[in-house]
């Protein structure tokens, strides 16, 4: 395994869960996800350039493909929540103290998850987890990072409202997902043609048009 410290707490979580199996495989049959999105959730083991987590419909194919039982879910989940945190915590920690916090905040949510089976799975679990906040971005950020960053945080929002569905908390982080994605598409927008005619860039406005309709229609 890598070293936890340096990598996204989310791939960290999800290649033990799912071992023997290695997240490069989340492409092949049988779960068959998007290459590209595979492929940024490899790279996350190894640094913490971006943080993606993955949609409710991804998360749901890994476990029914991969035959994990009802607890490896909630793993999953409970390490998504803590994504959050540490996507956060390293506007203002180190790596290792970021880190360490989210992780107690996984252990914390798992625990909490498994005791809510069957009820609200959000319901009073560290309130402001589910929030987006924004940290003033550096002079030098990459606009195009800027934005992938926020469609990053827009899904792991969106996945986490969507489980939650019904319920003020489920509500709140669907709002906060879609202001996501629609800084996420407007940031994308202002690129250069340049970028915009990359096929890089057409992938993801095209997700990020995909994930906000989802948002959209879970609201009404």
């Amino acid at each position: 395994m890598p070293n936890p410290y340096s990598c996204s707490i989310f791939a960290y979580e999800l290649s033990r869960i799912i071992a023997p199996h290695q997240l490069v495989e989340l492409s092949r049959t049988p779960v068959s996800l998007e290459s590209k999105k595979v492929q940024v959730l490899v790279e996350s083991l190894k640094s913490v350039k971006r943080l993606p987590g993955l949609n409710q419909g991804e998360i749901t194919t890994i476990v029914l493909k991969l035959n994990l039982d009802d607890d490896q879910r909630l793993q999953i989940y409970a390490a998504l929540i803590a994504l959050g945190v540490q996507r956060l915590l390293l506007e203002y920690l180190s790596l290792e103290r970021a880190w360490q916090v989210a992780e107690e905040v996984r252990e914390s949510a798992l625990q909490w998850l498994r005791r809510q089976r069957g009820n609200d799975p959000f319901r009073r679990i560290i309130r402001g987890l589910g929030v987006a906040q924004e940290a003033v971005p550096a002079e030098s950020a990459d606009p195009l990072e800027m934005a992938l960053d926020a469609y990053d945080e827009g899904t792991r929002l969106s996945t986490l409202g969507q489980i939650s569905a019904g319920g003020g908390d489920g509500e709140a982080m669907l709002m906060q997902a879609k202001l996501c994605f629609e800084r996420a598409k407007s940031m994308l927008e202002l690129l250069p043609k340049s970028v915009r005619n990359t096929e890089g860039w057409k992938y993801w406005y095209g997700e990020v048009e995909k994930e906000l309709e989802v948002v959209e229609d879970e609201m009404e």
